[in-house]
Formats: C-alpha cells, sequence, structure tokens
C-alpha cells in the first residue's frame, strides 16, 4: 500500500488552530508516520492500494490506533484525544 497521507497537511491545519505547541506537532507527525508504516504492512490487493483511502475508509479503528502513538510518543490523553479530533475531521474534509 503506498502511503500518500498528506502529513504536512494535516500539520499545517493543526497549526493553524493554535492548539498545538511545536513539540506536540512533532509527535503527532511522528505519530502520522508510524500509522502510515502500519499501513505499508497490508496487501494492497485486500486493502486498497492508497493509505490515505484505507484510513478513511477505516477511521475509527485507525484514530484508535493513532492515539495510541500519539501517548506512547509523550502526548497527555487529553492532547492526543484533540489531535485524533482534529485528525478526523481534517480527514473527513479531504476526502469529501
Amino acid at each position: 500500500m503506498k502511503q500518500t497521507l498528506n502529513i504536512d497537511g494535516f500539520l499545517q491545519y493543526a497549526g493553524n488552530t493554535e492548539k498545538y505547541s511545536n513539540q506536540q506537532l512533532h509527535v503527532i507527525a511522528d505519530s502520522i508516520s508510524c500509522l502510515e508504516a502500519d499501513m505499508a504492512k497490508l496487501s494492497w490487493r485486500e486493502n486498497g492500494l492508497y493509505s490515505h483511502e484505507y484510513i478513511y475508509n477505516n477511521l475509527a479503528e485507525c484514530c484508535q490506533k493513532l492515539q495510541v502513538y500519539m501517548m506512547t510518543l509523550g502526548l497527555s490523553q487529553t492532547a492526543a484525544v484533540e489531535a485524533v479530533n482534529d485528525f478526523a475531521v481534517w480527514m473527513d474534509a479531504c476526502m469529501c
């Protein structure tokens, strides 16, 4: 599966909300990269060719994983939940 999620686009969106410090944005970027690394392990024949489509079609599951990655990499649960909610809104807007 190709890694096609626009991580920089989300970081710009998240940065524009002014909710996150630069350090938090780095953790968020690393977490999204980990999520996309998971996508690389999936068979494109069974799950599709593009990671952004897979993430959108499996948003709840992917957001749960993303929250775990964020907390593991140092975000508080509150910040991780906020960032995941922003990510879900951003994904929905991008895919419409």
